[in-house]
């Protein structure tokens, strides 16, 4: 007997193949319904969440935000300015918090009624139309303006329509009439005219301003296009585009109204503090000048002229320097004097910018509270803590500047003290010039920076007045928010995208996961990896009952066990003595019974002299004695008849098979109470050794080896084991146990037998990238020349080595692909 490997015996189907990419590819096509289901139902449900979800608008504005000191034509910073405006250093994060404070965005909300909310009700989601309802409701009073009020609209007709609110009854209206309802006073009007009844349902929200500011402060963004840019980007993320556009607009519109508001108002409050700061200057001048005429009539001012010129010029350097000093005090003495009258409560202060900036700061908080103030007073801001709250901080802000100014006037004073020390160590030898002229020139020296200051005054009240007219906002909008051209979110392209990729991605792991979990032998390679043993045939799928399928056929079936018959050469070298087969499984159900008796029938077509004993004998099996492909049961005569000595005489229990001259068969006969036990007869030697003498094959077919022990009694009368394996029923851990058989031989000579072959479709035996048997053998001469063995299939005009099976019932798909049903 010759070892052979796999690679040798039954080669004629396949050849080994090395893995490729085409594999994969064919595996996963075979599975191409569950992709075009699967991804059928991804985009489905794309496109439902596309139909239904809220689509986002992405709606924005940009502002350009002016800044800066103004200066003088030297280059220095401008007091009157800096007074009126404060120092417009752009500070970009306290310009975003200003235009998010909730002062500016409520007195924006209430000026165009922001806080009404328009609804089309749907029967999944609901459509905000705000600022494009068919028609607007205005809330003329109500009893609560804390509380939200809901109104209910449906049944538009030209004349009338019906309103419930917050759910109650339905009251029947018409347009542009003052209408009550639970002591809210509202009117309706219509946008455009209703020409048709309209069922469609609406709902109108009315909200507190506070409501709406904290929705519009939760939707804005406001952000610095660079660090270096002073421009700002104002957006919104809304499901309602129309409204996101006019809130921006009307956003950006209130902030240059709000910064014109502050300048006119700070500019006439200055214009005022000037007058009367010039009046009390006039005054002090006059009085001045009469004083030096006075003085000048003293002679002895003339005989101390040239000496008096002398020690001007050492002098010169300190006035300056006491002058300026003596200017800041005075304008400090100004503006205590401002701010501790009891007549400019509420009202702005000038700016004045010394060497530093603490006071200039504390002013601008003070006027900023101060018009902060009066905003809210203007706009009859309902929230009394507000105006608490600025009123304890103009407090605080007032009591730091009147300490930060009378701080910088010691210290000014106590410089002017040293610079008076240094003038008067001048002044000694002056002590012999006449008293009268000294003290001119110390009154002409107030009267020059009483000049100074005067004609500085009388400038910058022009300028002021001038500003108050044509004063404009430092905010300029570089562009006005616009409809968006499509939605923000959601992103169509992105969301099919992902659904078609899931789609995609299901089937694969469910493929994968099929295969992870799947225990059955399927592919041909799941054997050879296992063992070495040879498999000597492989018998397709087929749908067909026949007992016998080699009778007078030239289907896949038949010449599969033609090609079985030849492999058995191979292993059978016993030339001129019997050769006897044992055909077993590890388990029920694998094509015993069907192998043995077709395997016994092509042996005996090629005019072998053939008996099959079915040893079998624990159940009942069909005939195919006597009555060939007759399902029935069988009770004759057999082996178990044979064995317990019913009949001496074997002859008695073997029977002809139709059709079949050279094959005999031996029936179990009835099912024993003791199997195990019967088969350990010395009758079945005798038996064997008979039939040895009078047949040339024995075929056995026996119980499962991997159940009962029957196969074991019956091993050592074989002189080959044929074990049956079936695709996609015998388990791949059943291997291992073939495997510890072949190697402890149990069962001498093995050879493996594959049963119901897939050879295409998902479940292909050979792998993804071979090709049926059917198809692998589809070439040679046609029946026009040469040679070959060709015959028409049924119902067809072309040739083949093969006739056609009875006509398949498989579906749409499985024809497709070349599946069975």
């Amino acid at each position: 007997m010759n070892d052979l490997s796999n690679n040798t015996i039954g080669s004629s189907f396949i050849n080994e193949k090395t893995f490729q990419l085409k594999d994969i590819f064919l595996k996963y096509l075979s599975y191409l319904p569950l992709f075009i289901l699967s991804l059928a139902l991804s985009l489905a449900a794309g496109y439902i969440y596309l139909r239904y979800t809220t689509k986002i608008y992405r709606v924005n504005g940009s502002m350009l935000v002016g800044g800066g000191q103004s200066t003088t034509s030297n280059g220095q910073v401008d007091l009157i300015n800096s007074a009126l405006y404060g120092t417009r250093s752009v500070n970009m994060q306290n310009e975003i918090e200003a235009i998010r404070s909730r002062i500016l965005l409520e007195s924006m909300v209430r000026k165009n009624d922001f806080n009404y909310y328009y609804y089309n009700l749907g029967k999944i989601k609901n459509s905000d139309i705000s600022d494009y309802a068919p028609f607007k409701l205005k809330i003329l009073s109500n009893p609560d303006t804390n509380l939200v009020y809901t109104f209910n609209i449906s049944e538009l007709t030209p004349k009338s329509l019906n309103i419930s609110l917050n759910n109650g009854p339905i009251n029947k209206i018409h347009w542009g009439d003052t209408s009550t309802i639970n002591k809210v006073v509202f009117i309706v009007t219509a946008s455009s005219k209703v020409n048709e009844i309209s069922r469609e349902p609406f709902q109108v929200k009315w909200t507190p301003p506070a409501y709406a500011v904290s929705d519009i402060q939760s939707k804005l963004s406001i952000g610095g296009l660079s660090e270096k840019s002073s421009i700002l980007t104002l957006g919104m993320r809304t499901d309602n585009p129309t409204r996101a556009v006019n809130i921006l607009n009307s956003l950006m519109v209130e902030v240059q109204k709000r910064d014109v508001f502050l300048k006119k108002e700070i500019a006439f409050r200055t214009i005022d503090f000037i007058d009367e700061r010039m009046d009390t200057i006039s005054r002090e001048i006059d009085k001045i000048e009469e004083d030096i005429i006075l003085k000048k009539g003293d002679p002895r001012f003339n005989n101390s002229q040239d000496e008096n010129n002398y020690y001007s010029a050492q002098l010169s350097d300190i006035e300056v320097k006491s002058k300026r000093l003596t200017t800041d005090n005075m304008l400090s003495a100004l503006l205590v004097s401002f701010i501790n009258d009891d007549k400019n409560i509420g009202k702005p202060i000038p700016l004045y910018v010394f060497d530093g900036t603490a006071v200039s700061d504390l002013i601008k908080q003070y006027n900023t509270l101060v018009i902060n103030g009066a905003f809210a007073k203007k706009d009859n801001t309902e929230d009394g803590g507000t105006i608490s709250t600025i009123s304890y901080q103009l407090k605080e802000v007032k009591k730091k500047l009147i300490e930060t100014l009378k701080y910088i006037q010691n210290e000014n004073n106590n410089q002017i003290l040293r610079y008076q020390n240094e003038s008067n160590s001048i002044l000694d030898p002056l002590g012999k010039l006449p008293i009268k002229q000294r003290e001119v020139e110390e009154l002409k020296r107030q009267k020059s920076i009483k000049d100074q200051l005067y004609a500085y005054l009388l400038q910058k009240r022009e300028e002021t007045s001038i500003t108050s007219l044509s004063a404009q906002s430092n905010y300029t909008i570089l562009e006005n928010a616009t409809m968006p051209g499509a939605e923000f979110e959601p992103q169509a392209s992105k969301i099919i995208s992902f659904c078609g990729l899931i789609g995609l991605i299901i089937p694969v792991v469910i493929i994968f996961l099929i295969e992870l979990f799947n225990d059955k032998v399927t592919l041909r390679d799941d054997i050879t990896k296992k063992t070495a043993i040879p498999i000597i045939g492989e018998i397709i799928h087929s749908s067909r009952t026949d007992l016998l399928v080699v009778l007078n056929n030239r289907n896949v079936i038949s010449e599969q066990f033609r090609i079985m018959r030849a492999n058995l050469q191979f292993l059978l070298t016993n030339n001129g003595q019997c050769k006897t087969l044992m055909v077993t499984s590890s388990v029920g159900g694998e094509g015993k019974s069907f192998t043995s008796r077709n395997l016994a029938a092509v042996l005996a077509l090629a005019n072998k002299k053939v008996i099959l004993l079915q040893f079998d004998i624990r159940k009942i099996q069909p005939s195919i004695g006597k009555q060939q492909n007759n399902n029935s049961s069988t009770t004759s005569k057999g082996i178990v008849n044979y064995l317990i000595g019913q009949i001496n005489n074997h002859e008695e229990i073997i029977q002809d098979v139709e059709g079949f001259p050279n094959l005999k068969v031996i029936e179990p006969g009835p099912i024993p109470p003791n199997p195990a036990e019967l088969l350990l007869s010395p009758l079945l030697g005798s038996l064997i050794e008979k039939l040895k003498k009078e047949y040339e094959y024995i075929i056995m077919d026996t119980a499962p080896v991997g159940i009962v022990g029957d196969a074991f009694i019956l091993a050592p009368f074989a002189d080959c084991i044929l074990y049956l394996i079936r695709q996609r029923f015998t388990l791949k851990k059943q291997l291992d146990f073939i495997v510890e058989l072949n190697e402890t031989k149990k069962l001498p000579n093995m050879a493996i037998i594959v049963n119901d072959v897939q050879v295409s479709g998902r479940y292909n035996y050979y792998g993804y990238n071979s090709y049926a048997y059917a198809y692998r053998y589809g070439y040679g001469y046609t029946n026009k020349g040469g040679y070959g063995y060709f015959g028409k299939r049924k119902g067809s005009n072309s040739y083949t080595y093969f006739d056609s099976d009875s006509k398949s019932n498989a579906g749409f798909f499985a024809k497709l692909f070349k599946t069975k049903d």
